[in-house]
């Protein structure tokens, strides 16, 4: 149940399938149903609901029906005073009074309510019967067959519809009601306001022919034309025009609309399912989608001269609500005649769902509209929902004096289950809220229009949502293409300045001659992990050692290879050279396992592989195993340059007598502060080294020119 809706419910003996508030005196709600004729025991009735407590609603009266005769498939209160109240049922007769011709379908019910203080010790108690000596006046009025008796062999005809057309009217009160598996469908308009109605207060009878009902009708009283009457079949809306005079020639109902036909041909076609008037020109209708797949709301706006009407408005539900199987409206009236209106629109769907919404409509402007939706209810019912009604809401005359204003909506179902809702209603504008006298009349909305003015339709969120999701993407592709990350599509690097393109714009990584120092693999995670393996087997001792040593060889291996398939430049870079000093020191780590065995450990925490990341690094004592093999690996840059070309030469030497045989050449870390400036313009045009690699990694590598100084340097 929704939790901002307060929700009372009550459970009866019986299978609901009709319900009508007393138009004036919307506390009092009637209901009606039963087990029909037959065997069951379930007992065909009409109850009297209190429902003046928002969280609780009481039984106050059961009328017990004859259960020799049909339940109750419709009801609706024809005339109310306050202290009694007629009702119009419809009710087939037994099985046999209808093979003999005779079926009085249209049934009336005079009712006398007990004084509230009493109603209220009889909620309190158990509800009375027709057969209490306590009970109110119930009286049965009258029984009356108004459909025109069928001769066919298998007559099941029921009246399946009973409308009243609303009150507020100066004309008389005109019902309205249509046939159910009738071999010829009949649409039979009456006078209401006669409590036992006959075949004399007919005062239209449509025939539809053979085969052909009427899924709804609905009936409507203006003061310049008289009354219209609505109905569909199955693809079609028909108006009738009915003159107040019951002496004037009655005219036949014309078709106002009927929905297009499919394509392909062989698909199913929408069918109508409920039309009602919301006003004498504006028609709402309820189509369901084939095969249960949907429901959609359509508005017609009627040229009443003319006898036409056009599709102004569309709307299509959830698709979870599967078909409409009930419908009600409701209009909350403005205090002027040309005010604004607010249209209170509920469905009940094949899910046993309920859903409410609201339809502003501006009589200057009849055609600014839409459907806003207030709430939708699930669970509400253990099964499918059989009747919605509304109240009748009337206004107070004055709002800023009145106490809280209501719509009440009332569901039923075959689980025998009544769900009353009380929607709140708001005036609008507020009297509270006015700081300056107004004119301007108060009206009773369930959804103030303020709230809705300020609402964005779901169409154009959606489309802001996507142009932000466009703009986005865009946004992205243009940065990882300045960065490198994706080959050039949009051409960003062209919108930056020279100067801003030199700082911050990249090739792209996948460049068949460009390999980014920043899209290698990170070498030093990996070594400073295969020197914690080693230290761990060492200070473990025993077996543990050659384990670790293994596994140290094996993690610096895979550094150097993720690293090496990364390279793909042209010239060695510096990191390259690193890598390839990486794989030639794992190896001899793994040949040499049975020698650091025999080691003296020293017990410091100096990392033993800093030094092939050309990080700064502590030599080993000369003349130790370490120290030869950290002499033996070397990397060493000449310029090489001619002078027609800039070019620099990058070697690495795992031999001492490699190293004698190179020109002179100095570490990094004996150069100038000019010299070093000199070489790095020259590796950053040569494209080895890049300045985010800083320095460091130039720590330990030998730069120069002539041979002859190399072994000398190595020395010390």
């Amino acid at each position: 149940m929704s939790t901002r809706i307060p929700t009372a419910k009550l459970t009866l003996t019986y299978p609901i399938y009709a319900s009508d508030f007393d138009p004036f005196s919307n506390d009092l709600l009637y209901v009606g149903g039963g087990g029909g004729e037959s065997r069951s025991g379930v007992k065909n009735k009409i109850t009297l609901i209190d429902t003046s407590k928002r969280h609780e609603i009481v039984q106050v009266i059961d009328i017990e029906l004859s259960t020799n005769e049909d339940s109750v498939q419709n009801l609706a209160v024809a005339q109310s005073d306050g202290d009694s109240a007629v009702v119009f049922a419809g009710i087939n007769s037994s099985s046999a009074d209808q093979k003999r011709g005779v079926n009085q379908h249209l049934r009336s019910f005079h009712l006398r309510y007990p004084k509230r203080q009493a109603r209220s010790r009889e909620a309190q108690s158990e509800p009375s019967t027709q057969t209490s000596s306590t009970s109110p006046a119930i009286t049965p009025l009258s029984k009356a067959a108004l459909f025109t008796p069928s001769t066919a062999t298998v007559n099941d005809t029921y009246q399946r519809v009973l409308r009243l057309a609303p009150i507020g009217s100066k004309l008389p009160r005109l019902g309205a009601i249509a046939t159910g598996f009738a071999p010829e469908g009949e649409v039979i308009v009456f006078d209401a306001t006669t409590s036992k109605p006959n075949r004399g207060s007919i005062r239209q009878r449509i025939s539809l022919g053979k085969n052909k009902e009427a899924d709804d009708v609905d009936v409507v009283a203006t003061d310049d034309i008289g009354y219209l009457v609505t109905y569909c079949c199955n693809h079609e809306v028909f108006l009738s025009k009915l003159s107040a005079d019951p002496n004037d020639p009655v005219k036949e109902p014309t078709s106002i609309y009927e929905t297009p036909l499919p394509s392909p041909a062989s698909s199913p076609r929408l069918k109508f399912r409920f039309v009602r008037f919301l006003t004498p020109k504006l028609i709402i209708g309820v189509l369901n989608l084939p095969k249960r797949s949907g429901t959609e709301l359509f508005l017609l706006e009627v040229d009443v001269k003319s006898t036409t009407a056009t599709v102004i408005l569309r709307k299509t539900l959830q698709k979870r609500i599967l078909a409409a199987t009930t419908f009600a409206v409701r209009s909350l009236p403005s205090p002027t005649p040309t005010g604004n209106i607010q249209h209170v629109i509920a469905i009940g769907g094949g899910n046993a769902s309920i859903t409410i919404l609201t339809l502003d409509h501006d009589p200057n402007e009849p055609r600014n509209l839409r459907f806003w939706q207030h709430s939708f209810n699930r669970d509400l019912h253990p099964f499918e929902i059989t009747s919605l009604a509304f109240s009748t809401f009337i206004q107070p005359q004055d709002p800023a004096k009145a106490s809280a204003q209501y719509l009440k909506l009332v569901s039923t179902s075959m689980g025998n289950t009544v769900v009353v809702q009380t929607l709140p209603l708001i005036p609008y504008p507020s009297p509270v809220a006015k700081r300056e006298p107004s004119d301007a009349p108060v009206r009773y909305t369930l959804v103030p229009p303020t709230s809705i003015k300020g609402q964005t339709p779901f169409g154009l969120s959606a489309l802001i949502a996507i142009i932000l999701v466009a703009i986005s993407a865009f946004l992205l592709q243009a940065v990882i293409e300045i960065r490198g990350a994706t080959p050039e599509i949009l051409g960003a690097k062209d919108w930056l300045s020279d100067s801003l393109r030199e700082k911050i714009a990249l090739p792209w990584m996948f460049d068949d001659h460009i390999v980014l120092t920043n899209s290698m693999p990170p070498l030093e995670p990996r070594v400073r992990k295969a020197y914690e393996v080693v230290k761990e087997g060492i200070e473990t001792g025993g077996d543990d050692i050659k384990a670790a040593s293994d596994e140290a060889g094996r993690q610096i291996k895979n550094a150097a290879n993720q690293v090496k398939k990364s390279a793909k430049h042209q010239h060695h870079k510096i990191r390259d050279m690193l890598v390839q000093r990486a794989e030639h020191l794992a190896t001899q780590l793994t040949s040499d396992d049975d020698d650091e065995e025999e080691d003296d450990v020293d017990d410091d925490d100096t990392p033993l592989f800093s030094n092939v990341y050309g990080t700064d690094h502590v030599e080993p004592e000369a003349g130790s195993q370490d120290s030869e093999s950290f002499k033996s690996k070397t990397i060493v840059i000449k310029d090489v340059s001619s002078s027609h070309e800039h070019e620099l030469d990058t070697e690495l030497h795992h031999s001492q007598e490699d190293l004698a045989r190179q020109g002179k050449v100095r570490k990094w870390e004996d150069l100038g502060s000019h010299e070093k400036r000199g070489w790095l313009r020259k590796l950053e045009d040569a494209g080895i080294w890049a300045a985010e690699e800083g320095e460091t990694v130039l720590k330990g590598i030998f730069f120069g020119e002539l041979a002859g100084a190399v072994a000398g340097a190595i020395q010390g």
